[in-house]
């Protein structure tokens, strides 16, 4: 599930992108795990309880996460915590 909505995300990104076409930072792509994963846990939660609110209101602001991961210009504070989160996991940036 969550390779899915990564590799659909990487391809919006790839083709719908102003500046060209790159590659989701590490910062866009932890926020899709993230938001993958708290949607699948308000999901079992509603299924759990019959509850649907949970998983209703949750919705959104997961939406507007991700939409502030890929629609706000990229910031010093966001290249720093790429810069930290590659060093510390020892990825080299391309």
């Amino acid at each position: 599930m969550k390779s899915v909505i990564v590799k659909a995300a990487r391809l919006h990104n790839n083709t719908n992108s102003i500046e060209g076409s790159h590659a989701m930072n590490k910062y866009q792509e932890r926020t899709i795990y993230i938001s993958a994963g708290v949607l699948i846990f308000f999901l079992l939660l509603s299924i759990i309880t019959n509850k649907w609110g949970f998983f209703l209101w949750s919705l959104p602001p997961v939406f507007i996460n991700i939409m502030m991961a890929f629609f706000v210009k990229e910031t010093k504070h966001i290249q720093k915590f790429n810069q930290k989160y590659t060093d510390k996991v020892g990825f080299r940036q391309k």
